[in-house]
């Protein structure tokens, strides 16, 4: 609500710096956001932010602030992306499955946004896994709108015409990508290695 009301784009994702550029990590709960993340920062990329990422359009590109980096894993996504670091983790809450892991501390400045992957599965095919779908850009604002806390949380009076403006001019400045996966957690390096080449 506060950087919503500092007119921060807020979205339900995670983000990476990638270069001089940060990458994001969108979708809907179980898609593995944090996963993704967390296997990227194991091959040395620092981490930006896990669960909210605020985004600035004030200024000549979107920006991604860095934020949180507390990420909360279920038992197989820690031990596939943290190897022996997965055991010493502790449970989030008393009889709660998923851990928590507190990510290095990483940049503190801005990244200019070069690309919002929207997560999904693929369960019908492993063949041509992972791939990126370009969605039309009325599909690409859906999506990154239905991605957005100020929805979940504020529904459609807390949000002003502002909202909707900058997260027309984020879907035109930024490619967003729907990347479709294996549900595996074993092949999550397929998708840091495509991510890699595709960015």
């Amino acid at each position: 609500v506060l950087l919503h009301q500092r007119q921060r784009v807020t979205l339900h994702a995670s983000a990476v710096a990638i270069g001089d550029g940060a990458v994001a990590f969108a979708g809907e709960k179980g898609m593995g956001k944090s996963t993704t993340a967390t296997a990227f920062m194991k091959e040395g990329y620092p981490v930006l932010t896990d669960d909210v990422l605020a985004i600035d359009t004030s200024t000549a590109s979107p920006q991604v602030t860095p934020g949180g980096r507390h990420f909360k894993l279920w038992p197989d996504a820690a031990a596939a992306t943290l190897d022996s670091d997965a055991e010493n983790l502790s449970a989030l809450y008393p009889g709660y499955p998923k851990k928590g892991y507190s990510a290095p501390d990483g940049p503190t400045a801005s990244f200019p946004l070069q690309c919002i992957y929207l997560l999904g599965y693929d369960d019908n095919t492993t063949k041509g896994l992972p791939r990126a779908d370009v969605p039309s850009p009325t599909n690409a604002y859906m999506h990154v709108t239905l991605s957005s806390y100020a929805l979940r949380f504020l529904k459609k009076k807390g949000i002003g015409q502002w909202y909707f403006e900058s997260v027309a001019e984020i879907v035109k400045s930024v490619p967003v990508r729907i990347l479709a996966r294996e549900y595996n957690t074993e092949k999550i390096k397929d998708t840091i290695e495509f991510v890699e080449k595709d960015i």
